[in-house]
């Protein structure tokens, strides 16, 4: 039963009086046929129940990414026995029970979490997801993430979901909490003169990013003042975002290439005391492999180049032939120091 089919459900009006009971029965027989329709392993491999990862108290499933990415990386996915197709970080043997939009009934209660973690959108939870996990005990957990004050919340209910997780306090996975409310909790003041930064994360149309978002905050903490003043997500047309006229722009996009890419005859640039972690493609591509790196004009050269003091982790998540760190024809590049760690490629292809 999925989750409009729940809802219609749970919205019809009652049964009128009268209805034999040999009926009942048969829409009864015929719900449980079509649960093991759906749900049966093929011939010599068990019941349904057989197919649920084992998992230790307590269970959850969690319908958001960024929420399942965060127990992953605190080491708690483990406790985990539902997702949502898009919780790529958790393995695929995971089942799925929904989304942002769809929840499926019979894989919720096969998965029995005893907590659901959503990620609400602006109308908030499904009020048939709420009745359901009402009608069932189990706990919803709907934590908007929009603020750096939401990832601290966010924080605290996982502590208190995980209490009874490796009593010890000083378990790492509590270390680590601590130190994201702690640094959420020390924002540094905005200079005065700061430069103005904007921040793209769409091509087609213009999206930019806008004031009293996560990225809005963790731009001032870098030091830098929003180009844009408007709220949210802000759609622009190039000749605004020139007229904005930042000292530096910012693209954020899901590609291959790199998270950063210095290159088109650059000069005396470089990454350094950076820190780069699940990266759909690689961190660093330096120079190019065409156009002007063949160029005799030494003008259309990459030179100078550099990487240092950096650290990659979980690279080339989606395209596993991504290099950690990239070299191209560069006229002279320095790579030095670097810690590269959990990539799916080599840490260095030059």
């Amino acid at each position: 039963m999925t989750g409009e089919e729940y809802r219609a459900e749970i919205e019809k009006p009652a049964r009128k009086k009268g209805v034999a009971p040999v009926q009942q029965m048969l829409g009864l027989l015929l719900s449980v046929l079509l649960i093991w329709a759906v749900f049966a392993p093929p011939a010599g491999q068990g019941g349904p129940a057989s197919a649920l990862p084992a998992a230790p108290e307590p269970r959850v499933a969690s319908t958001s990414p960024a929420i399942s990415d965060s127990l992953v990386e605190l080491g708690l996915a483990a406790h985990v026995v539902g997702r949502s197709g898009y919780c790529r970080s958790l393995p695929s043997t995971v089942p799925v029970v929904g989304d942002l939009r769809s929840f499926d009934a019979e894989r919720l209660v096969l998965a029995r979490p005893s907590v659901l973690f959503v990620q609400p959108p602006l109308a908030g939870v499904d009020p048939a997801l709420a009745e359901f996990c009402r009608a069932r005990g189990i706990e919803i957990v709907a934590q908007p993430l929009d603020r750096l004050a939401d990832l601290a919340r966010m924080a605290a209910v996982i502590e208190r979901v995980f209490a009874t997780v490796q009593g010890n306090g000083a378990s790492p996975w509590r270390a680590r909490l601590e130190e994201i409310k702690t640094s959420i909790a020390s924002a540094p003041a905005l200079p005065a003169q700061a430069d103005r930064v904007l921040v793209v994360v769409s091509a087609e149309p213009f999206l930019a990013v806008g004031r009293g978002n996560y990225l809005d905050e963790l731009l001032a903490r870098a030091g830098y003042a929003n180009a844009v003043d408007a709220a949210g997500w802000v759609e622009l047309s190039a000749e605004t975002m020139v007229a904005l006229a930042p000292a530096r722009a910012v693209a954020i996009s899901e590609t291959r290439a790199g998270a950063l890419e210095i290159a088109n005859a650059s000069s005396d640039a470089g990454v350094a005391r950076s820190a780069f972690a699940r990266l759909s493609g690689g961190a660093v591509k330096l120079g190019g492999v065409a156009g002007g790196a063949f160029s005799a004009d030494a003008a259309e050269w990459d030179a100078r180049l550099s990487v240092v003091d950096s650290t990659v982790a979980w690279a080339g998540l989606e395209y596993a032939g991504a290099a950690a760190i990239f070299a191209g024809y560069v006229q002279s590049a320095t790579i030095s120091h670097n810690s590269v760690a959990d990539t799916s490629y080599s840490a260095l292809s030059a």
